[in-house]
């Protein structure tokens, strides 16, 4: 049996060839993938970051002293940061309802997720909500003039996926913040500007309180 060697060398030659164009493509996609993800970051990093407060009527808690890591900011400021600060804010609520809390949501809006659709808003809540039972949740008695921190950093995994699913978390460049619902030890509530009461049937719902 003859065997032709140039016809074999042939395809030996175009087998490595192939070889060596898919590793270059897989090589080039990779990089690719890192310089977009390193010059995202570098961009996040030069763009100006902001904190700011959503509009609230009847304001049962007050924000103070907004942190980015140890450093202190001031809501509305334009400020320099990582490309995931986000992750290491940080800020305090202080009861003045003149009444004792039991159960809280904070909302942390995204605004520039509404360029790809609704507004992407992050809920953490401290103290047990009557008629709801959450897991993990702990008692809270938040008394007039006494101050809860929020420290966002004991949420970063959930919030790094959450953002994600939409965008990268290191193109966000603006937070707002936002008291979604509030439950008063007296069993009522506020949301929204408007004050409620716990439904005597549903504990869970909250209906408005008539003037």
């Amino acid at each position: 049996m003859k065997i032709n060697l140039h016809n074999a060398a042939v395809k030996i030659n175009g087998f490595i060839q192939s070889k060596l164009l898919v590793s270059l493509v897989v090589i080039s996609t990779i990089f690719i993938v890192f310089s977009t993800k390193d010059a995202l970051s570098v961009y996040a990093q030069n763009e100006k970051k902001t904190i700011t407060l959503a509009r609230t009527i009847k304001p049962q808690l007050k924000f103070a002293e907004p942190k980015v890591g140890q450093q202190d900011r001031k809501f509305e400021e334009s400020f320099n940061a990582e490309a995931e600060w986000v992750k290491s804010l940080s800020f305090k609520l202080e009861n003045i309802s003149g009444k004792p809390i039991i159960y809280l949501q904070v909302n942390v809006n995204f605004p520039e997720t509404r360029a790809t659709g609704n507004l992407m808003s992050y809920g953490v809540s401290f103290g047990e909500r009557p008629g709801l039972k959450l897991k993990d949740s702990k008692p809270i008695m938040l008394m007039p003039g006494e101050t809860l921190e929020v420290v966002l950093d004991k949420e970063k995994d959930k919030i790094y996926k959450f953002v994600n699913e939409r965008q990268p978390l290191e193109s966000i460049q603006k937070v707002e913040l936002e008291i979604g619902f509030i439950i008063f030890e007296d069993k009522t509530a506020w949301s929204a500007g408007s004050f409620l009461r716990q439904d005597s049937v549903n504990p869970n719902r909250y209906n408005p309180i008539k003037n």
